[in-house]
């Protein structure tokens, strides 16, 4: 089952840029990831600290990775993001 919320190919490629020019303010270096789901396929940050304690970050409903990016550098100096 693959669920998808944008209304065209358009629309979905304008969130992208900006998502990528947003995740540009994460203070520390980082990957990406993409993991299939049941419900889709799903992005993945991958950052912080290889050998620390593994921190799952889950953002809010309506936005995203994005939003932790002022709290990166601190998590990631001790944990895998």
């Amino acid at each position: 089952m693959t669920t998808s919320h944008w209304v065209d190919a358009e629309h979905r490629d304008a969130y992208w840029r900006a998502y990528d020019v947003a995740l540009d303010l994460w203070p520390i270096p980082r990957s990406s990831l993409y993991v299939e789901t049941p419900y889709g396929t799903t992005h993945v940050v991958v950052s912080g600290a290889a050998a620390g304690a593994p921190v799952v970050l889950v953002h809010a409903a309506s936005l995203s990775a994005t939003q932790w990016y002022l709290q990166a550098a601190d998590l990631g100096a001790r944990h895998r993001l």
